[in-house]
């Protein structure tokens, strides 16, 4: 799943008082939160520990210092030969875990900051970590190899001296999440935002045409786009394709203004390339979420240009039924983020007030 823009872009459950906003259960039980904070109160609306970020992250410049509290702590991973580097803000007896998306696998995100803010003053302790093979982590790079982000996963996590510990996933970590609860007891309970139900390779469907979209091209760029994939695809999985035509199209096409969009390579996969890719595009996850029996609290921006929501909300709900809890968010990003570049905040309000729960039950 590559979902390069994350950085740049961004459903439900939630207190039913009158800072949560307006609760409306769809067809599918899932809740939709509207938040009805008055315009020009949305900073007074802010929890104290989120008003850091209130401020649109388009103004923060990339790598700007962030002010962790001075309690966060170093921590290593000693696991399979590799070491793992995190960060580690210890608070209370629950500890979330949290896993990357497709793109950058370091502890830079501002998601991943803003859990260092956000959890601890609420007695949640917080561990980030940079994926194998990135930033301080050594080993062979591990992105796209969901089974040893699994490991990774599970491997910090037991590192962790806490009463409870789970994980939380964006995006691509929305799956890593579940497959390693699937192969543990340890993990306590999940927390995932923008958890695709379909597989990469649909996934990546759905998100070429809808970024291509979003950037002003029409429909024929769409079916162009579309129709090389498939094609991409079916070469890649041996089926019958005209292959000096698509190694001319993936060339011709680097000409279009829309090439970004595509993600694909500009050549043919030798034998290991379509091992890879099949390894990874073909990745189900609706087998592994029905595996899961972990309390899991979903999240998804309903403005999701890189994960289809309805069918990922249908997928857990078919694996789970009502045992899962999901925040689908009006206006959001795939990152949860609102129009103005901040956080959504009944997303940090939802997310503290439930493991708060989980902590008494």
């Amino acid at each position: 799943m590559f979902d390069e823009g994350e950085r740049n872009r961004g459903q439900e459950h939630g207190r039913d008082d009158e800072r949560s906003g307006l609760e409306v259960l769809d067809q599918t039980g899932t809740r939709v939160l509207r938040d009805q904070t008055p315009v020009g109160e949305e900073e007074d609306a802010v929890e104290p520990q989120s008003r850091a970020l209130a401020r649109p992250w388009s103004e923060r410049t990339t790598g700007e210092a962030v002010a962790y509290d001075p309690a966060v702590e170093d921590l290593r991973v000693e696991t399979e030969g590799i070491m793992l580097a995190g960060s580690y803000s210890p608070a209370g007896g629950t500890v979330v875990v949290a896993l990357h998306g497709a793109g950058e696998g370091t502890r830079e995100m501002f998601l991943y900051e803003h859990l260092h803010e956000a959890l601890p003053p609420a007695g949640i302790g917080v561990v980030t970590f940079d994926r194998r093979g990135e930033g301080e982590s050594t080993g062979d790079a591990s992105r796209g190899r969901f089974d040893v982000q699994a490991r990774d996963a599970l491997a910090v996590l037991e590192a962790v001296d806490a009463e409870r510990a789970g994980l939380w996933g964006v995006s691509q970590g929305g799956w890593i999440g579940p497959i390693a609860a699937a192969q543990s007891d340890r993990v306590a309970f999940l927390v995932l935002i923008a958890s695709t139900g379909v597989t990469p390779s649909e996934q990546m469907m759905y998100a070429v045409a809808e970024q291509i979209h979003r950037d002003g091209y029409g429909e024929s760029a769409v079916e162009q786009a579309l129709d090389l994939r498939r094609r991409f695809e079916d070469c890649v999985h041996g089926r019958e394709v005209d292959e000096e035509k698509l190694k001319a199209d993936l060339v011709a096409v680097l000409d279009e203004p829309w090439a970004s969009h595509l993600f694909l390579p500009p050549m043919l996969l030798d034998d290991e390339g379509r091992r890879l890719w099949i390894d990874e595009m073909d990745f189900d996850p609706r087998p592994v979420f029905a595996r899961t029996r972990v309390p899991a609290l979903l999240f998804y921006g309903a403005d999701d240009g890189w994960t289809p929501v309805g069918p990922s909300v249908e997928a857990w709900r078919a694996a789970r039924g009502d045992e899962v809890e999901i925040v689908v968010i009006p206006g959001a990003s795939h990152e949860l983020t609102l129009p103005d570049g901040t956080i959504a905040p009944v997303y940090e309000r939802t997310v503290i007030d439930w493991l708060s729960r989980l902590e008494e039950d």
